[in-house]
């Protein structure tokens, strides 16, 4: 029942790869550190730190950022920076809102199994306390 992801090109050509360097040199992963530059276009190193300690508690932190709708080698969109940033933050917020979603039905799916694991230890119970 998976649907398949939407492919897009990935943000690597979009952001400085000495500053991503930079940032790796800290511990972090290339796609945090694409990510955070890309998120924070024109901040450089400074503010992409800054996006990393708001975001790192986030579920997506470690998802790699791609732009979809725009094929591998063909020219860029006329987005200026700031729609960028809107589009990958809606993207974003579209990704969320699947974990959220798959995350509830996981939570269902454990409250279901706790409830019939309860029921089943209730009635072994019962019948060693009958013996």
């Amino acid at each position: 029942m998976s649907q398949q992801e939407p492919q897009g090109v990935s943000i690597s050509a979009m952001v400085n790869q000495e500053e991503v360097s930079s940032i790796m040199e800290m511990g972090f992963s290339k796609t945090v550190a694409e990510k955070a530059l890309f998120l924070t276009q024109g901040g450089g190193v400074p503010k992409a730190f800054e996006w990393i300690e708001k975001h790192c508690d986030d579920a997506d932190f470690e998802e790699e950022l791609q732009i979809v709708g725009q094929e591998a080698g063909k020219p860029k969109s006329n987005l200026t920076k700031e729609e960028k940033i809107a589009k990958a933050a809606e993207l974003q917020k579209q990704v969320r809102a699947r974990m959220a979603a798959q995350e509830e039905a996981q939570s269902k799916e454990s409250e279901a199994t706790r409830i019939k694991m309860d029921k089943e230890m209730a009635a072994l119970k019962r019948v060693d306390d009958e013996r």
